[in-house]
Formats: C-alpha cells, structure tokens, sequence
C-alpha cells in the first residue's frame, strides 16, 4: 500500500476545522483513487474480508457491502456504507480498544463519491464530540457525489493535537444516499516509556557519533609531522 508523503500532502489543500488553546484539528486532502495513508499511519482498519477487525465496534443503520452500492473510486474491496435502508442514516465506527486505548496523533479514510450533505463526526473516548465536518465544508462545489470524479472521492488526513488526540470513535452520517468509506489509518502518540526510550537513544547515537569524529581527527592528524 503506497504512502503520501509530507511533500505530497503540503500540495493540497488543507483547512483547520477546530481550533481551540487546548486542541486543534487540521484536515488535508489527496484525490482518488485512494494514494494510501499518510507516512506513520500503521494501524489499519479495512474489511477486507467482509467484516470489522477485532476491536472495531460499528453500529447504526450502515454496513459493510461490496456489491449493490457504488463503490469509491477504484475500490475493488469491501467497504462501509451508510445508510443500508432508506434515504438517511449513520453508522459510528468505534476503534478505541483496536488501538489499544492510546491516544491518536493522525488518522485518515478514503472517502467515496463526496456529498455535500455527508458529515464526519468525531468523538472521544468518553463520547464527547471533538468537531464536525462537512462534505460542503471540505470541498464545497466539487462535493458533487460522483464516483468517477477524482475530486469527489478523496483520501482525508485529520492532524489532531492535545485533547483532540483523545479519538475514540467517528459517525458517518448522511440524509441522502449515500457514504461509502474504507481503509481508516491511525498513527497513535507513543507511549511515554517509548518517548523515553527514543531520546535516549539518539542520546546514545549522538554519543557516538561524536566519538567517531573525534577518532577520526586523530587519524588525519597522525599523518602530519
């Protein structure tokens, strides 16, 4: 699965959706087919096989199909739908325990034929909405709810920091046919021992090069009488 690199998501553009002194959340965008998720993003949910992974909890009026619904631009796999009856619905994907708890620092989707009545919500771990976001807020005129238009179906980025970090769910809701979305990418925030571990080892690294160099100045010196 290919990654987007840091230059690729800088040439899109990008909009700051919640912006407070304790957390912001800032979202990027890459059009279809899906490009992939964001360098880091290595927790990964798809459905594959037709069903959630352990620890991914859906619920609502929405569900993963392949055949009977437009898929996302160039998706050849199971993906998440809402609504699966009538005209309007949402489905909330929760992945808390999938992640082990931890907190997120980014997370991605790859979101199909773009609607401007579709919205993202996100929450946290205790069920507190973090923010909203629109299909008409992310892209307005180009959310057209084509499947064949590249700008229509796009691969999110979502940039979380200091309580927004705390993700535990989002709901997809719709009030027309329909939202199809798959393969969501979360990079989570290292454990503190990990942090520790880290800097201690670029200590380390930073150690030795500096041994190195001064090794190697001996060398060139000797040559000289």
């Amino acid at each position: 699965m290919r990654r987007v690199s840091s230059l690729a998501l800088a040439l899109v553009a990008s909009v700051s959706v919640a912006s407070v002194a304790s957390a912001a959340v800032f979202v990027t965008t890459s059009p279809g087919p899906d490009p992939g998720p964001a360098a880091g993003e290595t927790q990964i949910i798809t459905f594959d096989d037709g069903s959630a992974p352990q620890g991914v909890e859906i619920n609502g009026n929405g569900g993963i199909v392949q055949a009977g619904y437009t898929a996302p631009l160039g998706d050849t796999t199971p993906f998440l739908v809402t609504p699966l009856t009538g005209d309007s619905g949402s489905v909330e994907l929760k992945f808390a325990d999938f992640l082990g708890g931890r907190d997120v620092r980014s997370f991605s989707f790859y979101w199909g034929s773009i609607d401007r009545f579709n919205t993202v919500q996100l929450f946290d771990r205790s069920a507190n909405q973090i923010v909203v976001l629109s299909g008409d807020t992310l892209l307005g005129a180009l959310a057209t709810g084509s499947s064949t238009d590249p700008s229509a179906n796009r691969r999110v980025y979502f940039t979380l920091t200091g309580t927004s970090q705390n993700l535990g769910s989002l709901r997809l809701t719709s009030t027309a046919p329909a939202f199809e979305a798959d393969t969501f990418s979360f990079a989570a925030v290292p454990e503190p021992g990990l942090w520790a571990m880290m800097i201690a080892g670029f200590g380390l690294l930073g150690a030795a090069l500096r041994v190195r160099r001064r090794a190697a100045a001996k060398v060139l010196g000797s040559s000289f009488s």
